[in-house]
């Protein structure tokens, strides 16, 4: 069986540098901090009762809100 001519010539594919994921991450985390913060500046009482898992919910919320960004522009690209 003979090789392609080009086959150890070939250029290898690069990863794609997409953006995407990177751009939600941070999304995910600054829109938790500026909640955490109005939260903390509204309700200091709850903040200080209930803070870790206001905190948790709110990664949960915005990490979910960052998957549906994530696969909604990859769905329209």
């Amino acid at each position: 069986m003979r090789l392609p001519r080009y086959f150890f010539t070939a250029k290898r594919r690069r990863r794609s540098s997409d953006p995407m994921p990177l751009v939600a991450l941070i999304t995910t985390f600054s829109l938790t901090i500026g909640q955490n913060v109005l939260l903390s500046v509204l309700l200091p009482s709850a903040m200080v009762t209930y803070g870790p898992f206001i905190m948790a919910g709110l990664l949960i919320w915005n990490g979910g809100l960052a998957l549906l960004f994530l696969a909604s522009s990859h769905w329209l690209c």
